[in-house]
C-alpha cells in the first residue's frame, strides 16, 4: 500500500485589455484583469516587467488593475505575473506597444519671386535633433504635389517652377513609415 498528498489548485486568468501603438515618450496605460470563475482573487498582485523593470500592482475588487509608462522608440513588452499560492496557480500574460519614433519637420523661408522662376523648396526632417534619412517628404504648391528624398543630413530641396501670380498656397508634410 502507498500513499501520497496532493494539492489540486483553482486556475485563474490573467489577461491584458488591447493597447493602441503610440508615438515614443507618450505615455502608455496598460490594463487587465485578474479572475478566477469570473471573481476576483482578493489580496492578489501582480508583478509587471515593462522593458525590463519590475513593479507591482495590485488589481482592485473587480480583479482590474493598471499601470502608466513613458514609451520608449520601437517595441515595448509588458508581462504579468501573478505568482499564485496554495489556493490559486500561478498566471501569466504578455502585450505589447509599439512607438513610432516622433519626427520634427521644417520647411525653410521661401523668399517672393517673379514670375516663370524656379524656386527651392527645402527642409530638414528631424528625431531629436538627428537627420531622419531616406524619408520621403510631400510638397504641395497649389494644388501640384512633388516628393523628395531626404539625404545624409535629414535635407530636402525640390526646385518649382512658378506660375501663379500673387499669393502661393505652400505645404510641406511627412506621412510617417513602420519606424518614424
Amino acid at each position: 500500500e502507498a500513499s501520497t498528498n496532493f494539492y489540486v489548485q483553482k486556475k485563474p486568468v490573467l489577461y491584458f485589455y488591447k493597447v493602441e501603438n503610440t508615438t515614443e515618450d507618450n505615455t502608455v496605460t496598460v490594463s487587465g484583469k485578474l479572475l478566477n470563475n469570473g471573481k476576483a482573487i482578493k489580496g492578489a498582485t501582480i508583478t509587471l516587467n515593462v522593458n525590463g523593470k519590475d513593479v507591482t500592482v495590485t488589481p482592485n475588487n473587480d480583479g482590474y488593475f493598471k499601470y502608466s509608462f513613458k514609451a520608449v522608440a520601437g517595441e515595448n513588452v509588458v508581462t504579468a505575473s501573478y505568482a499564485g499560492t496554495t489556493e490559486y496557480a500561478e498566471a501569466n500574460a504578455t502585450t505589447s506597444v509599439y512607438a513610432l519614433m516622433k519626427t520634427t519637420l521644417y520647411a525653410y523661408k521661401i523668399e517672393n519671386a517673379n514670375t516663370q522662376d524656379s524656386i527651392k523648396v527645402s527642409g530638414k526632417l528631424l528625431n531629436k535633433g538627428k537627420a531622419v534619412v531616406g524619408e520621403t517628404v510631400t510638397i504641395n504648391v497649389n494644388g501640384k504635389t512633388y516628393t523628395a528624398t531626404t539625404n545624409k543630413d535629414g535635407y530636402f530641396q525640390v526646385s518649382i517652377k512658378l506660375a501663379v501670380v500673387g499669393e502661393n498656397n505652400l505645404t510641406v508634410s511627412y506621412a510617417g513609415s513602420d519606424v518614424y
